[in-house]
């Protein structure tokens, strides 16, 4: 009893080793319309108590507080650690138009007090005081929906630029309906300009967004930076990608239940296109000092000489970096007139850039290695860099310092060698041209025998041959395999769906309920898709039911597949509706998956 004991007090002391940082955060919807009801929730990933709801003006709320908690201990490699969550949740109504702040929530961890992040939502009129939700399912019961409903737009952040300035071009999706896919994306190839791609998130995730008093669900489909290498009008062609849109289709009402069970979806795929692009770019100023080699931005520059006393013996290093922000990657070498007395090899050079929206921002070194031939006091000269500067829109010239580098008698190299006209290999090569006479007793063997026309040489080419036919019939099978497409998905259909709930997990950890659901859904209908060879543009469940039973499954384990379906597709649009706890929901999507493998072979 009394190592029981000590047992539990050990563990709960491990636990409490592991304590994470309190972390309290506010989450909803950032625009909405007037009547429409959204979640407003808080987040807290530690035992909290003394909640307060922070001041609401211009909504009404229609639930709420509504607390939940959970909580799990693992151990992974005999290390404890234990997760906590704690969330209050309400629902809340639009009622008048204008931009409204939530102040911070108050909540107490172990006598100390915490706020939360204060939320701004903007609220707009939106259409007819429909919903963006409800305009979904309303026009998605239509094929002819309207072009204001779902199109793709190059947004540039300049229009006009001089040769060699930075811009950037945001690839930008606007919706008001239901997406299942985005297919086949074709974007401009930038005939003009020097580009370079934008890092950003991998996940396509949609965003609320208010355009004109309109609500839109909007995502980035890629950013580009673009340099502009000749003056002129440059056209951006437009960008193009396959829309799939998810529509709803209802079969005869026969019950209240109808609207959960009693229907189904199609996929309608549309090409859509973005609008073009014209660029004016200007002719850089005349008056270019010397060395100018069309350099546009904001830079600064620094060299540094390591060690600046050394002997013939050794090596120096000399560095050139350049800093700022622009056209950074395009900076030439610089032309230094290094001292005859030196042998310089050619520079490292090292980029340490990141791409952003107002140009490329970082550094550029260049990196020399320098070894004096003789003794004395050298001077590495300054070097002038010459640009042009975006914000006072004129040429600038910034140089380095003068560096004085004193060179000491070394011991490896003959002063009596003159070497001021040999080339850096000579200079290499002093003192190691002489091979002297070696006086050591060898070792002497006796020669073996031929390797042509032995046995082993016979060996080796019936061995070509077998392993020329293993390979040959090798790599016609796997021809034959990557040919059958439908055999190629079916066997990929597993790591893609286990990729998508990778990603749903994630979601779950970051609380994130809709993108949960969605990822759940994508998951399910993607594997059903890939195992059965049905395109996701015909895919439907009247479909996936019928082949599942010509492929002889459980009916108990179809039903499951169906409901689980059908509550990730309605719980993903309306969150806060969700009856089933998030982890079941995975681990029987998981499960179902898993069981599914084992018979669709």
């Amino acid at each position: 009893m009394k190592k029981f004991i000590l047992l539990i007090i050990i563990q709960s002391l491990l636990l409490t080793s592991f304590a994470q940082k309190v972390s309290f955060k506010a989450r909803s919807r950032t625009v909405v319309s007037v009547g429409e009801r959204f979640e407003l929730s808080y987040t807290l990933n530690n035992e909290g108590s003394n909640f307060k709801l922070g001041k609401i003006n211009g909504f009404r709320v229609l639930s709420g507080p509504n607390p939940s908690h959970s909580s799990s201990v693992t151990i992974i490699n005999g290390q404890i650690s234990k997760s906590i969550n704690q969330s209050y949740s309400y629902i809340l109504q639009a009622t008048k138009v204008g931009k409204y702040t939530i102040a911070p929530a108050n909540i107490t961890v172990k006598g100390k007090k915490y706020s939360s992040n204060a939320v701004q939502i903007e609220v707009v009129k939106g259409n007819n005081n429909t919903s963006n939700k409800q305009y979904q399912e309303q026009n998605t019961n239509k094929a002819n929906f309207k072009k204001s409903d779902l199109y793709i737009r190059l947004i540039p952040s300049k229009k006009t630029v001089v040769k060699g300035e930075a811009l950037s071009i945001n690839i930008k999706l606007y919706t008001r309906l239901n997406l299942s896919d985005l297919q086949n994306p074709k974007f401009p190839e930038y005939t003009g300009f020097y580009s370079q791609e934008i890092e950003s998130s991998q996940n396509i995730s949609l965003k609320r967004e208010n355009v004109n008093g309109v609500i839109y669900n909007t995502a980035t489909l890629g950013k580009v930076l673009l340099y502009p290498q000749r003056s002129g009008d440059l056209k951006i062609e437009p960008a193009e990608i396959d829309a799939i849109i998810q529509q709803r289709i209802k079969n005869r009402r026969r019950s209240i239940f109808d609207d959960f069970f009693g229907s189904s979806y199609r996929n309608i795929r549309k090409r859509i296109r973005s609008n073009a692009l014209t660029i004016h770019v200007k002719k850089l100023p005349a008056n270019a000092p010397f060395g100018f080699s069309g350099t546009v931005g904001n830079f600064k520059i620094k060299a540094v000489a390591n060690p600046q006393e050394v002997s013939t013996d050794d090596a120096l290093t000399y560095k050139i970096t350049i800093s700022g922000l622009g056209n950074i990657k395009l900076i030439d070498k610089p032309q230094i007139e290094f001292p005859h007395d030196f042998d310089v090899w050619d520079p490292t050079i090292k980029n340490n850039i990141k791409n952003t929206a107002e140009g490329s921002r970082g550094s550029k070194t260049f990196e020399y290695i320098i070894q004096a031939r003789h003794p004395g006091d050298f001077t590495i000269p300054s070097f002038a860099f010459s640009y042009f500067d975006v914000n006072t829109r004129k040429y600038k010239t910034i140089q380095t310092e003068a560096i004085p580098i004193k060179v000491k008698q070394g011991s490896k190299i003959n002063t009596q060698v003159n070497t001021t006209n040999l080339s850096k290999e000579e200079v290499a090569l002093i003192g190691k041209d002489i091979r002297y006479i070696k006086t050591n007793k060898i070792l002497l063997k006796e020669k073996e025998k031929a390797f042509f026309a032995s046995l082993n040489y016979y060996l080796s080419f019936v061995a070509g041959i077998l392993l020329f036919i293993l390979v040959f019939f090798l790599k016609r099978k796997h021809l034959k395999e990557a040919s059958n497409t439908v055999l190629v998905k079916n066997k990929k259909a597993r790591k893609k769906a286990v990729k998508k709930l990778k990603t749903a997990k994630k979601k779950l950890e970051e609380q994130d309920t809709a993108a949960f659901y969605e990822e759940i859904h994508k998951a399910l209908q993607g594997y059903i898709s890939d195992k059965l060879d049905i395109s996701i543009s015909d895919f439907n469940m009247d479909k996936m039911l019928r082949s599942l039973k010509e492929k002889e499954i459980d009916e108990t384990l179809i039903t499951k597949l169906k409901e689980l379906i059908d509550e990730s597709e309605f719980v993903r649009f309306a969150p806060s509706q969700a009856q089933s706890v998030p982890e079941e929901v995975y681990k029987n999507a998981v499960q179902i998956i898993s069981d599914l493998e084992n018979k669709l072979k």
